[in-house]
């Protein structure tokens, strides 16, 4: 179980990096490629409602941000905790993320399921708080 509680800590490191991106340079999409089950659904709820993407809508999501102006995003996580179940876990994952120099923070809601030895993300949730 330790060993377990440790893959999915480095799976949601890995997620956070992935995600991250500095000015002129993209997130690693095929790293968060790695990482999610290949029909993850990730979920935003926030001020303008709920909005659901597949990886690649998502992508097309931040690439639309990119071009919009967003210059950086870097997410970290500040806390958070993993209940295990056999081959399913869930992840409460708090985090800090820095855009363009303003820090928001907030919680991800992480479902993984381990196949073929493996950790999968299979749905993300977040929520985007008020400013």
């Amino acid at each position: 179980m330790d060993n377990d509680v440790q893959a999915i800590a480095q799976l949601v490191r890995e997620l956070y990096l992935a995600v991250s991106f500095e000015r002129n340079k993209p997130p690693d999409w095929p790293a968060l490629g790695r990482i999610l089950w290949p029909k993850a659904q990730l979920v935003r709820a926030g001020l303008s409602g709920i909005e659901h993407y597949t990886l690649e809508q998502f992508m097309e999501w931040v690439e639309t941000a990119r071009a919009n102006g967003l210059a950086s995003f870097l997410e970290e996580e500040t806390d958070a905790s993993t209940h295990l179940m056999g081959q399913i876990a869930h992840r409460s994952s708090h985090y800090r993320a820095t855009l363009d120099g303003g820090t928001i923070e907030g919680v991800n809601s992480i479902q993984m399921l381990k196949y073929d030895g493996q950790w999968k993300i299979i749905s993300l949730l977040w929520d985007v708080p008020p400013p």
